[in-house]
């Protein structure tokens, strides 16, 4: 072999160096891209769709059960034999105890006939301006279908004109009508779409056919934004709402990257958007990478303070300039099988014992810089000892031979 062809210590140093530093970050590398970006997407999407769901069914139960209340309320004070007023204070709890109010509004806008869950009435307040209000004297409802019932209704998110809460009022022809009260309504602050429970990173807008946002994860943007404005890429959710059909977006929601599900809401002729911050998956990946390089730095830093031990241990008091191997040792050799034998059990017993210090740390009041820094002095210590016993014959036998060939 020629000195060109010849294999160097420095060739098997960069060699182990790279196997330490290289194959690490190339399989960083192939795990974030399989975690992060092709199978994040499709659990990102399955997520949206699920929470959708259950957000979907959640507000179309609450609203069937507002109109079942509010129709059997109505249906209550239609064939009673008492006054109205008096009949409005004796109605019994309902299916749905979560209302503000039930009311029956006369021609004018006046809600003469309150029952109410609050401390307050607003009787006094005329509505006649409310859109619920007008859409029943005009005739213009929506169609509501709700197990088998079929309900001719409207519904309106609102601000409240008593104590500026933000609340739900949902309208429907009455059976009173001929007594002077044609508009029977109930109002609620819905918590299936005004205290949801969402997983971090992600939020959800209802909005009606122009993108007004009617409901929204964060209050404080009901009835205040539209939804297809605020996004970058309306054309695609416009083109969903036209369809009413189900659809995926990336979107730029508030100058921030989201992805977005949207969905028509079962007979309303509103659509829920369910969306994903994807910053939040960035930040997933910048913790695992950071983790991955601390951890990196670490082992190398362990593999060369390995490799510090090894040559201050190799170093021989002579004047003889005799280049060795540092890992002649590592050669696998029959003749050393107790040795393999003796530093297993070494091994197994350290791991073992390190184990029981990590789980019980905190009852034992154990530091994690203590653990960690035992960490160390423990590889390094189990590092001599396996050179010490691996590498005496070697270095014997190759003493052994110089002196006969001398």
């Amino acid at each position: 072999m020629s000195s060109i062809e010849r294999l160097y210590i420095k060739n098997v140093v960069m060699t182990g160096v790279s196997i330490i530093i290289g194959v690490p970050i190339i399989l960083l590398i192939i795990f974030v891209i399989y975690t992060f970006v092709w199978r994040d997407g499709e659990r990102m999407n399955n997520e949206l769709v699920q929470i959708s769901n259950q957000i979907s069914g959640s507000f179309e139960k609450e609203v069937g059960d507002m109109l079942y209340t509010l129709n059997q309320m109505d249906a209550r004070l239609d064939t009673t034999k008492l006054d109205l007023p008096n009949a409005v204070d004796t109605l019994a709890d309902s299916t749905y105890r979560y209302y503000n109010h039930a009311f029956w509004v006369k021609r004018n806008g006046r809600p003469e006939l309150v029952k109410t869950t609050l401390s307050f009435s607003s009787s006094n307040i005329s509505l006649r301006e409310r859109t619920y209000v007008k859409k029943v004297l005009k005739d213009s409802l929506w169609t509501f279908r709700y197990d088998t019932i079929t309900y001719d209704c409207f519904l309106e998110s609102i601000i409240s004109w008593s104590d500026f809460s933000k609340e739900t009022a949902i309208s429907m022809p009455s059976r009173l009508e001929n007594r002077g009260y044609p508009i029977a309504a109930i109002t609620s602050q819905m918590g299936s779409v005004m205290h949801p429970i969402l997983p971090p990173g992600y939020g959800f807008a209802v909005i009606n056919p122009s993108g007004e946002v009617q409901y929204h994860s964060e209050k404080d943007r009901i009835l205040q934004e539209n939804f297809l404005e605020e996004s970058n890429e309306p054309a695609r959710l416009i083109a969903a709402v036209h369809s009413r059909v189900d659809d995926f977006a990336h979107i730029r929601y508030r100058n921030v990257n989201h992805q977005a599900y949207i969905k028509p809401i079962n007979s309303l002729p509103l659509y829920l958007v369910v969306f994903y911050n994807k910053e939040y998956r960035n930040a997933k990946i910048q913790g695992v990478i950071s983790i991955s390089i601390i951890l990196l730095l670490v082992s190398f830093g362990m593999a060369s303070l390995m490799m510090l031990i090894l040559y201050i241990l190799q170093q021989k008091r002579s004047k003889l300039k005799i280049k060795s191997f540092l890992f002649h040792w590592i050669k696998p050799c029959k003749e050393k099988s107790a040795e393999y034998l003796s530093l297993a059990v070494l091994f197994i017993i350290v791991t073992i014992l390190m184990s029981v210090l990590i789980l019980f740390q905190e009852s034992w009041g154990i530091r994690k810089y203590d653990i960690l820094f035992l960490f160390v002095i423990t590889t390094a210590y189990l590092f001599i000892v396996a050179y010490s016993w691996l590498s005496v014959g070697k270095q014997n036998k190759g003493f052994h031979t110089w002196e006969r060939n001398r």
